[in-house]
C-alpha cells in the first residue's frame, strides 16, 4: 500500500481516532465552508415503563420518588405512595422520564446511577451516545433535566486536542457511580477497571482525577467502587494471578490495604447505608460482609438464597436486602430477595421475584418505608410498603402483602408472523399468542384480534438444511446445506453481538434459500449473509458473505420473517417495536465494477476525472440518511482496518490518490465508526464539505409500536408517520442533541402532525414505494423534520419545581417558558390545565431570542397534581401545530366532594334531504336524543335518591333543530356567566350525539339545519370546535363525551378526539379509527350510552385501567368499593362497548394518564 495511506497501531490509534470525532470542526481540508453533520433526530418511545433489563433502583434522598435505568436508555421517574393516608391501596405512578444522550445500537444505555444524599442531583452513566465511550451525565432533579456532563465539554476538548483520550474521563462504559457521603466528591469506575474520583470545586463544578487506568480486556464482571466515608473508598481489582480482591484506598494519602476475604472470582455488589454507618460487599458464592464504619474491625458475613448476588440495598437504619440469582450465564433460574435484620443479621422475610430471568436492581428508601426490586419475567418494578401509616413496621412485607407493581405498557413483538396472502403481519409473545395485527394494506395496527391458526412463521429450518449453534452464548454459527456443504458464521461478540434468531432469505422465483438473517443481543443488530462464494472460514467450511448490517433495535432481536414477495424484512424485538428493513434486489449479485461494499453502504463509488465520486445513492440506504448524494467527491476516509482492527486507516485527497482513498474505503470494517468528507456544489453554485461519523449499518424504513390501550404509531426515520386517533402521537418522541451538557430537546411525533401525519405515505413505503417518490412533490426530505422542529414551540414548565409541594390554602405559582424557534408567537393560543382545570389566560413576560414567560397563581387540586401547558396554533387540530409539557406535584388536599356537575348535551337524528343520503354518510340516525335523555334522567335519578356524589347544576339539552351556531354560542355564554365566580369545584360534562365531519383539519359538529353535505354548505351550518372549545370558564373541569358518527372516516375520528384533548380536558369517545359508532334496536341505545348507563348503575364498581402496567392485566380490580369514578366508568365503557360490537367498535380514553392522580366519584351504588 502506497505511503500516503496512513497507518497507525496499537492503543494510541483509538486516542487519534476519537481525537478526530472530537474536535473534528479544526481540520479544514478544503477551500469551501465545512458543515458538520448535525446528528439526526432520534425516536424514544413512551413505552409507560422499563422496556429494557432495569439495571438501576434508587430513591430520592426524600424517598417520594423513585428512579429507574437501565439498557432501554431512559430514567424512568416515579411518586412513591402520594396517597399515603387516605385508606386506599399505595399509588406508585410514573410522571414523566429524564432523558440523556441517545443514538442508534447501545449508545445511550445506562449502566450505573447515584443520587446525591441533600442536594436535588444525580449521575448517570453508561455508554456515550456520540463516540461510544463511557459518559456520565448530571442531573437537576428539580429541573428533571441534565445539567452538564463529566468531563465537561471544554475538559473533553482539551483532552482531545492533546491526544489524550481517556485521562480526564472515561473511555469505556461506566458501571459504578456514588457519591461521597458529603456529596462533594463522585467515585466511577469503567467496564476495563478505570476510576476517576470527580472532586467538586468552589463554583460547584466536579474536576477529575485518574485514580486507575483502564484494562486492556473488559472485566468479565464490572468493577465496582462506593465510598466508607469522605475519606476512604473501597474498590474491587483483578490481580495478575486472576484473582479478585477487594481494596480500600484513603484519597488523602493514596495508601491502600487489601481485605483478606477471598471474593471467589468477583466482587459481585458494593454499597453504603444512607446515615453513613454501615457498608457491604458480596463475593462470587453469595456471601454477603457487613462491614461498620465505628468499628472497622466488626466485619460479619452473611449468606443469600442463591450463589450469584447481583445487589444489595441498605435503607433506614434496620435493615438490609440482598437479591441473588441461581444463574449468571443466561440460564433460566430464579430470582430471590431477602430482607434482613441489620444488627442481629437474622433473615425477616424472603421472595422469589423471578423464575426464568435475572432480576438485577433492588433498592430501599432512605427513610426505610419502602423497598423496590426489579423482575425480568414479564420485565416489572414491584415496591413493597415497610411500614405502615403511623411509621410501624410490617412484619413480613415481602410475603404478608401484594406488592405495588408497575411496568411498560406495550403489545408484545417477540414473534412475529405473516396472514397467508401476505397482507397482515401478527404479533404476539410467543406462536400461540399472536393476539394483534400489523395490518399491511392500510398501514394500521389493531389489537385484540380473534385467533387464527393459519399464521405463517418465520422459516428457521428449511427441508434438508440444518442450523447448529457451536457455542453459547454463540458466536459460531454452522450451516449446512441439503448437499452437505458447511457455512459457518463468526460474529464478533463486541461488535455484533451474540446470536437470537434467524430466519431464512428466499429469491422470489426460487424455493432454496439464498441466505440467512441472524438476528443478535447485546448490539441488538441484524446481519444477513448471502450463500455464495468460496471463501473458508475454517478447514471444514465457508464463509458465507455478509452483505447487509440493520441496526436500530435496543433490545434483543427476537423472531424474524420476510415479506412473500422477498422485498422486505421484518423484525420482533424485546424493545416490543416492529421494523421494517429493505431486502429488495440484496441478492442479485453486485455489478460489473461496483464498488466490493456497495450493498452496506447504499451507494457506489467510483473514480471520475482523478476524484473518488458517490454515485447511486439508494434513497433508503444508510449512504442518503448520512447526506451522500449522487455526485458528491469523497475527500478523505478514516477508519478501521476490517482485516486487523487494531490498525486505523487514513487517506485523505491532496496525499492519497483516488485509488487509494477508493481501495480504503472498501478495506475499512462496516463494523467500526469511519470517518468521511465529502465535496459537493450547493445550490448557490458553493463547494460545500460535509463531515461525519457512518457505520453502514441501514436504518428501517418504518417502525410501527403499540400499546396495550389500543394506541399505536408508525414512522419513517424522516418524520412521516401515521398514529391512532387519540394518543398515538405521543407514543413516540423526536430526541434533538443538544451537547452531552444540555437536557436533549424532545418532540411528541404528535405535536407535528400538520406535516407529517401523512398515512398514504405510509402506505406507498409498506408497498415498497422509496421515500423520495413516496414524497415527491412535498418538501425534500433533507433536513425537513429538524426545520418543521424548529418551527414548533419548545414549553419549559420551570415553576413549581420537583418536590415541592402545592397548597390549597395560598396561591401557587406555575411557571413556563415558551421558545418559539422560528415560530411567530401570534400566531399561537398559551393555555394550562391541572386535572382538566382549566387556568385563566396567563400574564405574560417577553424574553429575549423569541422567548415567552407565562405564569398563572393556582391552588392545590389534588394529592398529586397533573400540570399541562399548552401551545396550540390557531386552527383545528389536524391543521396546526402544537406543543405541551406535562408535570407532576404533590398536593395537600384531596379533590373537593361533592362538586357541582354541569350538562351541556347537543342531541341530533333527524338528518333528511340531501344531507342523509347514505353515500354522504350522513344517514339518519335513530337514538341520540333518547340517549341523552336516558343520561340526564339517570343522573337525576341518582341525585333524588342520594347515590351522585355531585350536586346538579346547569342542566341544557338541544335538539335537532334546535342546534344552530347561533343557539349553540348562546347557551355557551349563558352557561359560562353562571359558572363566572362560582366557589367550589365545578365539573361541565359536554355531551355531543350525532355525526361529525372534519373541514379544514378541525372537528365540526354536522346540525340537521344543513341542507347538504356539500363542503360550503357544512362550514355554513356546522358547528365548529372552536365555538365548542368556549364552553366552561377558568376552574371548571370539562369532559367531552363525543358520540358522533363519522362512518369510518378516520380523518373524521382523528379530529373529533384530537381537538378536544387539545383543549385540556378528558375525552371519552364512542369509535376511533375506521370503526362508527353502533346503535343496535334490541338495546333502543347507541351501544356507547347503554355501556355508560350501565356503569353509571354500578357494572363499573372495581373495574379500573391497569395502574400497575403489569403486560396481560388489562384490567386491575382494587376491589368493589360502593362507588363509580370517571375512570372506573371509561374503563368499562371501553371494554363493554368491544363486547356489544364484537370489537367493530372500541371507544377511546385521552389522557390516560389523567386516570392516575385524579379520582372523580360519579355516583354510589347503595346508600
Amino acid at each position: 500500500m502506497s505511503r500516503s495511506i496512513h497507518h497507525v497501531r496499537n492503543v494510541k490509534c483509538v486516542c487519534q481516532f476519537l481525537t478526530a470525532f472530537v474536535i473534528l470542526g479544526q481540520v479544514v481540508i478544503s477551500a469551501g465552508p465545512v458543515r458538520a453533520q448535525t446528528p439526526p433526530p432520534r425516536v424514544v418511545l413512551d413505552t409507560g415503563g422499563p422496556a429494557g433489563q432495569i439495571r438501576q433502583l434508587q430513591f430520592s434522598s426524600d424517598s417520594q420518588r423513585l428512579y429507574a435505568a437501565g439498557l432501554d436508555k431512559s430514567v424512568h421517574v416515579y411518586e412513591v405512595g402520594w396517597n399515603r393516608g387516605d385508606n386506599k391501596p399505595l399509588e406508585l405512578t410514573r410522571v414523566p422520564s429524564m432523558y440523556w444522550e441517545q443514538a442508534r445500537g447501545n449508545r445511550g444505555s445506562i449502566y450505573s446511577l447515584a443520587v446525591h444524599a441533600r442536594l436535588p442531583e444525580m449521575v448517570v452513566g453508561g455508554v456515550g451516545a456520540r463516540q461510544q465511550t463511557g459518559d456520565i451525565a448530571v442531573f437537576d432533579l428539580a429541573r428533571g433535566a441534565v445539567s452538564g456532563c463529566l468531563p465537561s465539554p471544554l475538559e473533553r476538548t482539551a483532552e482531545a486536542e492533546a491526544k489524550q483520550i481517556g485521562t480526564l474521563g472515561h473511555r469505556y462504559s461506566v458501571m459504578s457511580l456514588d457519591y461521597s457521603p458529603d456529596g462533594n466528591q463522585i467515585i466511577s469506575r469503567d467496564e476495563r477497571g478505570g476510576m476517576f474520583l470527580w472532586q467538586r470545586g468552589q463554583g460547584g463544578g466536579l474536576s477529575p482525577t485518574r485514580l486507575r487506568p483502564p484494562n486492556r480486556q473488559a472485566s468479565r464482571f464490572a468493577p465496582l467502587a462506593v465510598f466508607t466515608d469522605d475519606q476512604n473508598v473501597v474498590y474491587s481489582r483483578q490481580d495478575p494471578d486472576g484473582r479478585v480482591r477487594l481494596i480500600t484506598r484513603s484519597l488523602r494519602t493514596g495508601n491502600e490495604a487489601t481485605f483478606t476475604e477471598d471474593y471467589h472470582g468477583r466482587v459481585a455488589a458494593l454499597t453504603r447505608d444512607h446515615r453513613g454507618v454501615h457498608w457491604a460487599s458480596a463475593d462470587g458464592l453469595g456471601n454477603v460482609y457487613l462491614s461498620d464504619l465505628r468499628d472497622p474491625a466488626n466485619r460479619h458475613r452473611v449468606s443469600a438464597a442463591l450463589p450469584h448476588i447481583t445487589a444489595i440495598a441498605m435503607g433506614g437504619a434496620k435493615t438490609f436486602a440482598v437479591l441473588s440469582n441461581e444463574y449468571i450465564d443466561g440460564r433460566a433460574g430464579k430470582s430471590i430477595v431477602e430482607l434482613f435484620d441489620l444488627e442481629s443479621r437474622q433473615r425477616l422475610d424472603a421472595l422469589t421475584v423471578s423464575t426464568t430471568e435475572n432480576s438485577l436492581a433492588l433498592a430501599i428508601s432512605p427513610d426505610g418505608r419502602y423497598l423496590a426490586v426489579s423482575k425480568e419475567d414479564p420485565r416489572e418494578i414491584h415496591l413493597f410498603p415497610m411500614a405502615g401509616d403511623q411509621n410501624e413496621p410490617i412484619s413480613r412485607p415481602l410475603t404478608g402483602q401484594p406488592p405495588i407493581t408497575t411496568g411498560a405498557n406495550v403489545l408484545s413483538t417477540n414473534q412475529v408472523a405473516l396472514s397467508p396472502d401476505g397482507t397482515q403481519l401478527g404479533f404476539g409473545r410467543s406462536e400461540g399468542l399472536i393476539t394483534s395485527v400489523l395490518d399491511l394494506k392500510h398501514g394500521e395496527i389493531r389489537n385484540d384480534q380473534p385467533p387464527r391458526d393459519d399464521w405463517t412463521f418465520p422459516v428457521i429450518d428449511p427441508p434438508g438444511w440444518q442450523v447448529i449453534r457451536i457455542d453459547r452464548p454463540t458466536t459460531q454459527l454452522r450451516v449446512i446445506d441439503p448437499q452437505g456443504r458447511n457455512w459457518l458464521i463468526r460474529l464478533d461478540p463486541a461488535f455484533q453481538g451474540t446470536y437470537s434468531s434467524h430466519c431464512f432469505l428466499f429469491s422470489p422465483d426460487r424455493d432454496e434459500p439464498v441466505g440467512i438473517a441472524v438476528g443478535t443481543e447485546n448490539v441488538n443488530s441484524i446481519f444477513v449473509y448471502g450463500f455464495s462464494g468460496n471463501v473458508p472460514a475454517s478447514s471444514d467450511a465457508l464463509a458465507p458473505s455478509m452483505v447487509r448490517w440493520f441496526r436500530d433495535h435496543t433490545g434483543t432481536i427476537t423472531s424474524l420473517i420476510p415479506s412473500i414477495d422477498g422485498r422486505t424484512l421484518f423484525s420482533g424485538s424485546h424493545d416490543q417495536t416492529i421494523k421494517m428493513w429493505r431486502i429488495a434486489g440484496l441478492f442479485s449479485g453486485a455489478m460489473d465494477g461496483e464498488f466490493e461494499q456497495a450493498s452496506f453502504w447504499g451507494c457506489d463509488f467510483e473514480i471520475v476525472n482523478g476524484d473518488v465520486v458517490v454515485r447511486r445513492v439508494d434513497p433508503e440506504g444508510i449512504a442518503f440518511a448520512r447526506s451522500l448524494r449522487d455526485g458528491d467527491r469523497i475527500t478523505r476516509i478514516q477508519g478501521y482496518d476490517r482485516r486487523d482492527l487494531n490498525t486505523i486507516l487514513d487517506a485523505q485527497a491532496g496525499t492519497a490518490s483516488a485509488n487509494e482513498i477508493l481501495r480504503t474505503l472498501g478495506q475499512v470494517s462496516v463494523l467500526r465508526q469511519n470517518l468521511i468528507y465529502a465535496e459537493s456544489i450547493g445550490a448557490d453554485g458553493q463547494t460545500e464539505t460535509k463531515r461525519f461519523i457512518i457505520r453502514p449499518s441501514w436504518e428501517p424504513f418504518l417502525t410501527a409500536f403499540a400499546n396495550e390501550f389500543g394506541q399505536w404509531a408508525i414512522w419513517h426515520p424522516s418524520g412521516f408517520f401515521n398514529a391512532s386517533a387519540a394518543e398515538g402521537g405521543g407514543l413516540f418522541e423526536w430526541m434533538i442533541l443538544r451537547g452531552a451538557d444540555q437536557p436533549p430537546r424532545m418532540v411528541e411525533g404528535g405535536f407535528l402532525a400538520k406535516e407529517f401525519e401523512r398515512p398514504e405515505t405510509i402506505q406507498k413505503l409498506i408497498s415498497g414505494v422509496s421515500i423520495v417518490d413516496a414524497v415527491a412533490g412535498g418538501p425534500p426530505v433533507d433536513g425537513h423534520l429538524a426545520s418543521v422542529i424548529d418551527s414548533t414551540p419548545d414549553v419549559t414548565i420551570l415553576l413549581p419545581e420537583i418536590g415541592r409541594t402545592l397548597s390549597a390554602e395560598t396561591p401557587n405559582t406555575i411557571t413556563a417558558r415558551i421558545d418559539f424557534g422560528s415560530a411567530n408567537p401570534q400566531a399561537y393560543d398559551i393555555r394550562a390545565n391541572i386535572d382538566a382545570v382549566r387556568l385563566p389566560d396567563p400574564n405574560i413576560e417577553q424574553l429575549p431570542n423569541n422567548q415567552i414567560l407565562c405564569t398563572w397563581n393556582v391552588s392545590s387540586s389534588g394529592r398529586l397534581n397533573q400540570i399541562e401547558v399548552i401551545a396550540k396554533e390557531r386552527g383545528g387540530a389536524l391543521a396546526s401545530l402544537y406543543a405541551s409539557d406535562v408535570a407532576y406535584r404533590r398536593g395537600d388536599t384531596d379533590p373537593e366532594t361533592p362538586y357541582q356537575l354541569h350538562l351541556l348535551s347537543l342531541a341530533s337524528e333527524n338528518y333528511s334531504g340531501p344531507l342523509a343520503n347514505q353515500r354522504n354518510g350522513f344517514g339518519r340516525l335513530e337514538f341520540p336524543i333518547d340517549d341523552v335523555d336516558a343520561i340526564i334522567k339517570t343522573l337525576r335519578d341518582k341525585q333524588l335518591a342520594g347515590l351522585g356524589r355531585y350536586k346538579l347544576g346547569n342542566v341544557r339539552e338541544l335538539h335537532d333543530n334546535e342546534i344552530t351556531t347561533q343557539s349553540v354560542a348562546d347557551e355557551i355564554r349563558n352557561l359560562n356567566d353562571q359558572l363566572r365566580g362560582t366557589g367550589g369545584r365545578q365539573i361541565l360534562i359536554v355531551y355531543l350525539s350525532g355525526h361529525g365531519t372534519t373541514i379544514d383539519g378541525e372537528y365540526h359538529y354536522v346540525t340537521t339545519t344543513s341542507r347538504s353535505a356539500e363542503e360550503a354548505e357544512l362550514r355554513r351550518s356546522s358547528l365548529p370546535w372552536s365555538l365548542l372549545d368556549k364552553a366552561g370558564e377558568p376552574g371548571t373541569e370539562v369532559i367531552y363525551m363525543i358520540d358522533t358518527c363519522h362512518s369510518g372516516s378516520v380523518v373524521d375520528a382523528k379530529s373529533s378526539i384530537r381537538d378536544p384533548l387539545q383543549s385540556g380536558g378528558v375525552v371519552i369517545a364512542a369509535a376511533s379509527g375506521r370503526e362508527s359508532a353502533k346503535e343496535l334496536a334490541p338495546l333502543e341505545h347507541g351501544c356507547f350510552t347503554f355501556s355508560v348507563l350501565a356503569a353509571l348503575d354500578g357494572d363499573a364498581d372495581g373495574v379500573h385501567q391497569s395502574r400497575r402496567g403489569s403486560a396481560g392485566e388489562g384490567q386491575v380490580s382494587q376491589g368493589a368499593d360502593g362507588v363509580v369514578d370517571l375512570e372506573e366508568l371509561a374503563t368499562f365503557v371501553r371494554d363493554f362497548v368491544g363486547q356489544l360490537t364484537a370489537g367493530e367498535q372500541k371507544p377511546t380514553v385521552s389522557p390516560l394518564r389523567l386516570a392516575e392522580t385524579s379520582r372523580l366519584e360519579l355516583v354510589r351504588t347503595a346508600k
